[in-house]
């Protein structure tokens, strides 16, 4: 089924171009279809050949040595048809020879016929066997050369015993290593063509009448030999592509025995080896095929030999076949003039099989590999004067079919149109070998220093030319260095620098936008490691690859399970090709374009780099703010308007559960992540609709979201986590300009509070009460929150993800899921999960529905066994806090970047989700410290509560009387609060330590500060409160409890328990209670100002003066809230010998000038708890500060009394392997902080 892709208003470029792509693919897909239709008819003719000759070896009395012809036209068939194929197809691929001649002679050949086969009987036994003769040795090892070059490394040369003597055929006697066991296979070919050309020397000097006889047959001995060793090679360079071959081999120094004939070939240009036996062999003149010598060839016996292999008759197909057969046996081996090219291309193929060990490295350089692969890549046997920088090199000619003469215009493979014997190299073979020296840095450094990347683009490209001429650029590209020295400036600017960048990329484009899978793979692997280079990517914009890449993309979603495992494999690497191209735009678009690093430096655009800088694109507010703008990055705005996002959603659409599209999810998934960090990509990939096979239109929400289940059901960590992160940032705001738009929003609410209270409250507070509420409900009926200007253009992907079933995907995700991920995986996609959550809780709709669903009660079972404890929250440090407090942007995101950071964000987000669907009336501190309280584990929650019921909760009777004036004060209820005031002063329960001074006030609680200097002492008894003392705007709270310090205060626990010291005399008993008379009774608010005293009362309480005003008498001390007055005696007193908060009098000691009445007091028990004072309102405090308690980390049963004013926290134990194992570090930590102890 076919993928169609469909958007509004979308243009008919990209769609045109990728209907393009697919009618050429089709088109020559046909023409390969019928090329083997057209030869079809001519490839029975070879099969029924193939066929014939097969009965003529089988039968068990058939012998290998009175067979060698018949094998000989066996071997002849299979060489001729891989021609035939390759002519046709232009593929050395294997996966397309099944349906045509080559493949079904292969099957031929293999098939097992009564337990029996041709090549084990002509290939291993033959050439196992001691007593074969060489001529026997020649036409099984040319039959299995023929078969083992196409088909691979197979049977037989798994057998030990045939490598052993493969290698002593084609290498000679080497040495071998230590640990090997010595080689025992002889050289009967050679050993008798030694013994021929002696006895032919002899006879010749000795002017013998048998000499040239003798000669002859040293001759026939030579190319006998030649044969040997030339096919030995052809099947040891296949066995060498098997890694326990190869590794053996290696350490024995077989790169040497291959590079020096190379060398002296191709560099050297001395005669290659096998030429000399061949021509020596032409001069004896015999043309009969019988012998195996013949070196020319008729072209009679060729034309003849086309004109069976092209009978077009069907009746005549079984008698063409046979007579094909009989004449290929007549002409013998025929192969005397293609031995030395065969042995060259045979070295070549070894060379490319072992040219990537390392071990073997140090020999080839020795060997001239350099000088080699200069003279492979530049042809310089076609043209001896060329080099790296002339125009001359390979002719066109041998991109297309293989050249096998002189000429290279000649169609004709028979040399003779020339004079001698031509071993030309071939370019497939050619370009192999180079490219496995390219696997080493060294190797490619120097290679394009000396020029060899400006040949290799030069060198013709055709269909035996195209797979292996990427695949050096791609080995190339595989070496930074190399790619930097390839990409630098240099002397020569048209083979260097820009310029070349440039070549490169239009010559992979051009495979991009070729049929060639493999050349389009290896183009694909180029870009993705070339991409770091920013003049690659400049080079590659300015072509406009973008295009080129998209349009593949298109292709493959459009085929999708139609196309063959090969374009499917392309598909994914072209998606690493783009996630690359994306990373690199980013990396630009955040750090800046001119960041001082050459065009030809690589970059870093690994995955931790490019999580740093998408952190920094969605958590800095700089660049955020940039990234939000949406204009200026051109590459995110063409991507869109090409259709990349649908394209890509397509793409993961088809390729989820395939095994050959896998690589494209993760990949696009990466790409993604970095486009829909523009507004326009958000914008367009929420719009998107993906038309699937069974005619589904699927939205980005169902596509990502099914990726997401798939992959965490597959326990893919990276597909899940940047599935959960395209769809965070479709829904959600970036962190920054998200916590930026929210401290705007609330300073809207702020100044729409503050003018809708009014300036001048009641006393009673009706007015103020009412406004209060009406606000509240007011916001209370919007969701609890007010929608800012991302809420308005992130509304759509909200929606969309809604009606995709988001809710219940991710809730799923958050609490069970299929399977669990990978720690710490599974922190970073729940708090994923969780952050996707509270932004689609902004719509207050999806809000109440969390609650309905009970996300809180789910979600405190997750938290509560979670392995991050409620203090390891603090430590992680957000954007703002690190930007304000002048940190590094680079440490907070190297921070926030690790796995370990995952796991706070995760509780984090968690806490908030808690907080807001735990039913929408808690909200600030409160909400999250009970959304705290469920991080504990449930076993630890018994032990802390029944360590916080056994601890004796006292708090001091002052602290409560503090919060009852300051609730009647900022209530409008003045009065009431001075009353308590005076009686609290008249009591002197409270003892000395606190000023609020007692005055006049006027109508309304007001102070009169006209009648207050002309006040008499009948004047009827009015408190006077100073200005700021306790006076605060509405809504505001004292310190500690309620938003305040948390800095203790000092002496908190023990007011009102000072008793006279003995042997103090009345002037220090005075200067004591002036002393405590100037303390602070509690730090202070910005609402809150501290009294000041006069100079004149100053001296007037050190010299004892008595001042009264009004009915309130001052004998130094003033007489006011929470502070002692005149001392006096009071009948409480006596009654117990130590209270807790002592009776009327300041409990100092000091001397009374005024007679005060005594007041009743309550008798306060020490024992009991709370206040000592039994009522409901000391209940309620005494089960608060129990449940305070209850909250601390590691509450003690044994504590001080509590105080309302601050908050409590019980001191954290200390384990003694916290402390330092530097002794010198604890002695200065000692010194620094003082003390000792445990952790220090």
């Amino acid at each position: 089924g076919l993928v169609v892709l469909r958007r509004e208003g979308e243009g008919r470029t990209g769609r045109s171009v990728g209907f393009a792509m697919a009618a050429r693919e089709a088109a020559e897909t046909m023409g390969r279809g019928l090329r083997q239709s057209v030869s079809a008819s001519g490839g029975h003719v070879p099969v029924k050949a193939a066929k014939t000759l097969q009965q003529r070896l089988l039968p068990d009395d058939v012998h290998p040595a009175d067979a060698v012809d018949v094998v000989h036209a066996l071997s002849r068939l299979i060489e001729d048809e891989e021609l035939r194929y390759e002519a046709l197809v232009g593929d050395n691929g294997g996966s397309h020879r099944a349906g045509y001649a080559i493949g079904r002679i292969l099957s031929v050949v293999q098939d097992d016929v009564s337990g029996v086969d041709v090549v084990s009987k002509f290939c291993l036994d033959a050439l196992t066997s001691p007593s074969a003769s060489a001529k026997t040795q020649a036409a099984g090892l040319r039959l299995l050369c023929s078969v083992v070059s196409v088909t691979g490394f197979q049977f037989p040369l798994t057998d030990e015993r045939l490598i052993d003597r493969l290698t002593a055929w084609a290498l000679g006697p080497m040495q071998t290593h230590a640990d090997a066991a010595p080689r025992t296979a002889r050289r009967e070919a050679f050993e008798a063509a030694e013994t021929a050309e002696a006895a032919a020397v002899d006879a010749e000097r000795e002017n013998a009448p048998t000499a040239g006889l003798a000669r002859q047959a040293a001759n026939t001995a030579n190319l006998e030999a030649l044969r040997v060793k030339t096919y030995a090679m052809g099947c040891l360079a296949v066995a060498l592509e098997a890694e326990d071959v190869a590794s053996a081999l290696v350490r024995d120094g077989v790169m040497g025995e291959i590079m020096t004939p190379l060398r002296s070939f191709l560099v050297d240009n001395e005669p290659a080896e096998g030429v000399s036996v061949v021509e020596a062999a032409a001069k004896q003149g015999t043309d009969g095929g019988e012998s195996g010598g013949t070196v020319t060839q008729d072209a009679r016996t060729a034309a003849h030999y086309d004109a069976l292999l092209n009978t077009d008759d069907a009746e005549d197909v079984g008698t063409a076949g046979a007579a094909l057969a009989d004449f290929s046996v007549k002409r013998g081996a025929g192969d005397a003039w293609l031995l030395p090219g065969r042995l060259l291309a045979a070295r070549l193929r070894a060379l490319a099989a072992t040219g990537e060990y390392i071990e073997c490295f140090g020999q080839a350089l020795q060997g001239g590999a350099v000088d080699v692969g200069m003279a492979l890549v530049t042809g310089k046997y076609w043209n001896p004067e060329s080099n790296a920088n002339a125009n001359k090199g390979w002719p066109p000619e041998t991109a297309r079919r293989r050249v096998l003469t002189g000429n290279p215009g000649n169609g004709h493979q028979n040399p003779n149109d020339s004079e001698k014997c031509v071993c030309a190299p071939q370019l497939p073979e050619s370009l192999a070998a180079v490219c496995a020296l390219l696997a080493h840095a060294k190797f490619a450094v120097t290679f394009v220093d000396r020029g060899g990347v400006a040949a290799l683009l030069r060198v013709p490209r055709g269909p035996l030319s195209v797979d292996e001429s990427y695949r050096c650029l791609f080995a190339v590209s595989q070496t930074p260095s190399a790619m930097e020295r390839l990409l630098a400036p240099g002397r020569d600017t048209a083979d260097t620098g820009p310029n070349v960048a440039k070549r490169c990329v239009d010559f992979v484009l051009a495979a991009l936008d070729g049929g060639h899978e493999a050349a389009r793979r290896h183009a694909a692997l180029f870009l993705a490691l070339s991409f770091p280079s920013p003049a690659v990517v400049d080079a590659f914009d300015a072509a406009g690859g973008l295009r080129p890449l998209l349009n593949l993309l298109r292709h493959a979603a459009q085929l999708s399970s139609t196309a063959s495992p090969s374009a499917k494999q392309t598909a994914c690497h072209a998606c690493h090709v783009l996630r690359q191209y994306c990373r690199a735009h980013l990396h630009r678009r955040v750090n800046g374009t001119g960041s001082g690093s050459p065009g030809y430096r690589p970059v870093d655009l690994s995955l931790a780099a490019t999580d740093r800088n998408v952190r920094l694109a969605s958590h800095d507010v700089k660049t955020a703010s940039v990234m939000e703008r949406g204009n200026g990055w051109l590459p995110m705005d063409a991507f869109i308007a090409q259709g990349g996002h649908e394209i890509v959603l397509a793409l993961m659409s088809v390729a989820a559960g395939d095994r050959h599209f896998h690589e494209c999810v993760p990949a696009g998934l990466g790409a993604l992540r970095i486009a829909t960090l523009h507004p326009a990509a958000r914008a367009a990939t929420t719009s998107v609709s993906v038309v699937t096979p069974g005619n589904t239109s699927l939205s980005a929400a169902d596509v990502l979201l099914e990726i997401a289940a798939r992959a965490a059901g597959a326990q893919d960590a990276e597909a899940a986590i940047d599935a959960l992160q395209v769809i965070c940032q479709l829904v959600a705001p970036p962190p920054a300009l998200a916590a930026k738009d929210a401290s705007a929003v609330a300073q809207k609410k702020e100044r729409t509070r503050v003018s809708m209270t009014p300036k001048k409250p009641s006393r009673r507070g009706s007015a103020v009460g009412g406004t209060a509420n009406a606000y509240v409900s007011r916001v209370e009926a919007f969701g609890g929150v007010e929608e800012t200007a991302f809420d308005k253009l992130l509304k759509p992907g909200r929606a969309s993800l809604r009606e995709a079933g988001g809710l219940r995907a991710l809730l799923s995700m958050l609490t069970k899921g299929s399977k669990k991920l990978i720690s710490p995986h599974d922190d970073a996609a729940r708090a994923l999960c969780c952050n996707a959550l509270l932004a689609m809780a902004r719509d207050p709709a999806i809000a109440q529905t969390l609650r309905t669903l009970q996300v809180a009660r789910r979600l405190t079972d997750l938290v509560s066994g979670h392995k991050h404890k409620r203090g390891e929250v603090g430590k992680t440090v957000s954007t703002n806090e690190t930007q304000a407090g002048g940190g590094s942007a680079a440490q907070e995101t190297d921070m926030s970047t690790s796995i370990e950071a995952k796991s706070g964000e995760f509780h984090r987000a968690a806490m908030e989700l808690i907080a807001l669907t735990a039913g929408g009336a808690a909200r600030g501190s409160h909400a999250l410290a009970a959304a705290n309280a469920v991080a504990v584990a449930p076993l630890r929650r018994m032990e802390r509560h029944a360590i916080a019921a056994a601890t004796r909760v006292q708090f001091p009777h002052e602290d409560l009387l503090r919060l009852i004036h300051e609730h009647l004060s900022n209530a409008g209820l003045a009065r009431t609060a001075d009353a308590l005031a005076v009686e609290v002063a008249e009591s002197g329960m409270l003892g000395a330590g606190n000023l609020l001074s007692l005055g006049n006030r006027g109508p309304g609680g007001r102070r009169d500060r006209k009648n207050e200097k002309n006040t008499s002492p009948k004047t009827p008894v009015t408190v006077s409160k100073r200005a700021g003392y306790f006076a605060r705007a509405p809504g505001t709270s004292v310190v500690g409890l309620f938003g305040g310090t948390s800095t203790p205060r000092p002496g908190a626990f023990n007011l009102g328990l000072q008793t006279p010291m003995p042997g103090k005399t009345s002037t220090q008993t005075r200067e004591k209670a002036l002393s405590a008379g100037k303390r602070t009774p509690c730090k202070q608010t910005p609402h809150t100002q501290t009294p000041r005293r006069s100079k004149r009362k100053a001296a007037a309480l050190r010299e004892g003066h008595v001042e009264e005003r009004g009915n309130v008498t001052y004998d130094g001390t003033a007489k006011g809230l929470f502070f002692a007055g005149a001392e006096s005696v009071s009948p409480c007193t006596a009654g117990r010998a130590r209270a807790r908060f002592s009776a009327p009098g300041n409990g100092l000691g000091m001397a009374s000038n005024v007679d005060t009445e005594p007041v009743p007091c309550v008798f306060i028990d020490d024992d009991r708890e709370g206040c000592g004072v039994r009522s409901k309102l000391d209940q309620v405090m005494t089960t608060y500060l129990r449940a305070q308690h209850r909250g601390c980390a590691t509450p003690a049963a044994a504590c001080a009394p509590f105080s309302l004013l601050e908050p409590h926290a019980c001191v954290e134990p200390k384990h003694p392997l916290g402390a330092p194992a530097n002794v010198t570090k604890r002695v200065h930590r000692r010194e620094w902080f003082g003390g000792g102890g445990v952790g220090r």
